[in-house]
């Protein structure tokens, strides 16, 4: 049996980034309910220009033919995520495979994986 997924969010009003720092075994689910309780919580300020979400603590357990889900859950809230860019921090070979695959679906807003934060702030706000 895996870890459970933890998340946490933090906000930089500096930047304009939101933070989601995400560790242990994620799954499609893990994604949802964690931008659930984003949504419901009211963590998403409407000034956020984009999203870091570091996975570098993280494994993701998610079935490569179920990757078109990922990007249609955040197609459903365009007021949210639509024109943001979203980088995501991945440190092994293996877990960059799925943000890749998203990269390159159509969808409503920018992904794109980095092996660092500070390159991904810099494209965030570039």
């Amino acid at each position: 049996m895996g870890v459970i997924s933890k998340y946490d969010f933090d906000y930089d009003p500096d930047k304009r980034i939101l933070y989601k720092r995400q560790s242990g075994t994620i799954t499609k689910e893990d994604i949802i309910v964690s931008w659930e309780y984003a949504i419901e919580e009211n963590l998403i300020p409407d000034d956020v220009v984009g999203f870091l979400i570091d996975l570098s603590k993280a494994h993701i357990d998610i079935d490569l033919a179920k990757a078109k889900s990922i990007p249609e859950y955040f197609d459903a809230y365009p007021k949210i995520f639509a024109g943001k860019k979203i980088a995501i921090i991945v440190r092994s070979p293996e877990e960059i495979v799925l943000p890749i695959l998203v990269e390159h679906m159509q969808k409503s807003f920018f992904l794109k994986p980095f092996a660092t934060e500070s390159a991904a702030v810099n494209w965030i706000l570039g």
